[in-house]
């Protein structure tokens, strides 16, 4: 006796559960209660502000969409959960599995066949996995024979980038130091720095790193917006742990941010 297939409602039920968005494009909507996303952007919505992301076959249509599922991301929080459905005539379930876990930061489950036709693939968000992946790779690349020379000053800069977007001012501090430990002549440390010494409320610290790239640059467009902010904040108190948060932010490893 044969069994009916489950439709896509009764597949992702289970996992809408408190707040949360639905993509589906083509598709008929399975749930007429929730937000439905119909671009690789969430609209009007805060970061790690979901409980939950659903979606239909179509999400995976055309390009791979980097952007679409760096967004659901952004805006699950931690222990969110994700769950899409997939067509088992397209790209390899596994590898769309591992795609998910790395660009999304989940801890991806084992893919459910849903009839002959589709999968349905659920994760969890998790900074932990996120980060555990993130040290494997960079593991892997410290491991390697064959690293060029200089590496060492554009792996500190790398690592004072992602803590400044972090928020965390004092160990990004430590590693623009490192780098011009090593050289003091490069100018995108420099200028880290006095960005991490602004999120820390050192704005005469700040500025004097600016003035410094200045003194070698005097053209350096970067160095003098910054300058202008900073000297603003100079009879400023320190920020709070808050205030800290809505620093300017580094977008990307070896990035520093624009005024």
């Amino acid at each position: 006796m044969s069994t009916a297939t489950p439709t896509f409602a009764e597949v992702l039920e289970p996992y809408v559960r408190g707040k949360g968005v639905q993509f589906f494009t083509t598709s008929p909507v399975p749930f007429t209660d929730i937000p439905v996303q119909t671009t690789s952007i969430v609209e009007n919505c805060a970061d790690a502000s979901l409980d939950f992301v659903i979606a239909g076959p179509e999400w995976l249509l055309g390009d791979i969409p980097f952007t679409l599922i760096s967004e659901w991301r952004r805006v699950l929080n931690e222990g969110g959960k994700i769950a899409v459905i997939v067509e088992a005539c397209g790209m390899p379930v596994q590898l769309l599995a591992r795609l998910l876990a790395r660009e999304a930061g989940l801890a991806v489950d084992n893919p459910i066949p849903i009839g002959e036709t589709h999968f349905l693939l659920t994760g969890i968000r998790s900074f932990n996995t996120a980060m555990l992946m993130a040290t494997e790779n960079l593991g892997r690349e410290l491991s390697r024979a064959a690293k060029p020379a200089g590496w060492e000053e554009e792996f500190n800069f790398g690592i004072g980038s992602l803590l400044l977007n972090a928020g965390d001012g004092q160990n990004a501090a430590t590693f623009y130091n490192l780098v011009l430990t090593e050289n003091t002549q490069n100018l995108d440390a420099k200028i880290g720095l006095a960005l991490a010494l602004g999120v820390q409320g050192n704005w005469q610290g700040a500025e004097g790193a600016l003035n410094e790239v200045l003194g070698v640059d005097p053209e350096n467009t970067m160095a003098k917006e910054w300058l202008v902010r900073f000297q603003k904040n100079l009879l400023r108190p320190a920020p709070t742990p808050q205030q800290q948060k809505s620093q300017p932010e580094v977008t990307r490893t070896g990035t520093l941010p624009t005024p």
